[in-house]
């Protein structure tokens, strides 16, 4: 009958510190937990965005007034006199008391969120605001062309790392 012979000290202290070494080095390339939760708000936003914007449509339409330039009178959405360009929320008032995008959107701003709204036509909602940052931003309808654009919702996630 021979001895049975398992792992000695030596090897479990070896292979337990290379299982460590690995894990130091490959599980940060994994697992980005920050970058996928900056991206998972800015994509909850982007969807509420696009709800608000198209209840207010909706709301318009009912009101006929959805292929006016400007009506800062005849939709109300919870209360709020919502300001309308082309039947959807301008992105900033002109008219105090009125209710724009960010008022529809209600948004506390916490964990590092901020928003610019240096631009009378767009507001920006995210991490990093500037051109190649991370945010989503909300661009009003225009006319532009022949046709009135309708909004416009643009993710942008380049600088969330």
């Amino acid at each position: 009958m021979r001895p049975v012979r398992g792992f000695t000290i030596v090897e479990l202290v070896i292979v337990i510190a290379l299982l460590g070494v690995l894990a130091a080095v490959a599980l940060p390339r994994f697992l980005d937990i920050g970058n996928n939760a900056r991206q998972a708000v800015l994509e909850h936003l982007e969807g509420k965005l696009h709800s608000i914007a198209n209840l207010v449509h909706a709301e318009a339409v009912l009101k006929s007034v959805q292929n006016q330039a400007r009506n800062d009178s005849d939709v109300v959405i919870e209360g709020m006199t919502v300001e309308l360009k082309y039947g959807y929320p301008e992105a900033r008032v002109s008219t105090a008391g009125h209710a724009d995008i960010m008022d529809l959107l209600e948004l506390q701003l916490s964990s590092g969120l901020a928003v610019d709204t240096s631009t009378n036509n767009r507001v920006r909602i995210g991490y990093n605001n500037s051109n190649n940052g991370c945010y989503v931003q909300y661009q009003e309808a225009d006319a532009d062309a022949a046709a009135p654009n309708p909004y416009q919702v643009t993710l942008v996630t380049t600088g969330c790392n």
